[in-house]
């Protein structure tokens, strides 16, 4: 009887980890500001939760396997880079569910989570308020497919935020040129005169077009 209480509160925090880590994957897609594709990231943010839920319901009762956890996660290394701190911060949201729900603490995680969405929605508002009618529409032709990550590495060093419009690259073999459409907030007025002067530094041959947006 006692274990199959146990395997029934066990079954009901993975059960429990999968719709929290579920939203936290949606969360994460919709309100993503990075460059990578964040679906591909998102996909994995359930199996993290999951992941620590099943280790942590393992190891809590076992002082033993507790140490054995310490010494295997001391050898583990990552090989994919993280290149982006929001990428981290919703790895390590994703790693706290699993603990909560692997304690089972699911008021904690459910409570937490809650909290945290609320934070994100309210920081987003405050954000799209502060920055209203500040975007300026960036086009950028006459560069090639292999100048893209250059191009944004200039805007990212200068603006507050970026935001990605749309992409044409050219399919003629002969002539690969690629146009970019952005949406750029310079951190001040003179950036704008910087970010002009980066770019044709770096593309010479280009052509840059700047519109305000109502």
């Amino acid at each position: 009887e006692s274990g199959n209480l146990i395997s029934g509160t066990f079954i009901t925090s993975i059960i429990i980890c999968f719709l929290l880590s579920y939203i936290i994957s949606k969360i994460y897609v919709r309100k993503s500001r990075t460059f990578s594709n964040p679906k591909s990231l998102a996909r994995v943010l359930p199996i993290i939760s999951l992941t620590t839920t099943i280790i942590i319901s393992v190891v809590k009762s076992s002082l033993a396997l507790s140490l054995g956890l310490v010494g295997a996660l001391s050898i583990v290394r990552f090989r994919t880079p993280i290149k982006e701190p929001e990428e981290i911060s919703y790895i390590f949201l994703s790693i706290a569910i699993g603990l909560a729900t692997g304690a089972y603490q699911f008021k904690a995680a459910i409570i937490g989570l809650s909290l945290v969405i609320l934070f994100i929605y309210l920081y987003d508002f405050l954000e799209r308020k502060r920055t209203t009618n500040n975007y300026i529409k960036l086009s950028l032709s006459g560069i090639k497919r292999s100048d893209i990550n250059k191009v944004i590495e200039i805007l990212s060093e200068n603006c507050e935020k970026v935001i990605f419009n749309s992409l044409s690259i050219s399919p003629n073999e002969n002539n690969k040129e690629a146009i970019i459409s952005l949406s750029i907030v310079p951190e001040n007025f003179k950036k704008i005169n910087t970010i002009t002067e980066k770019i044709y530094s770096a593309f010479p041959y280009s052509d840059l077009n700047l519109l305000d947006i109502d």
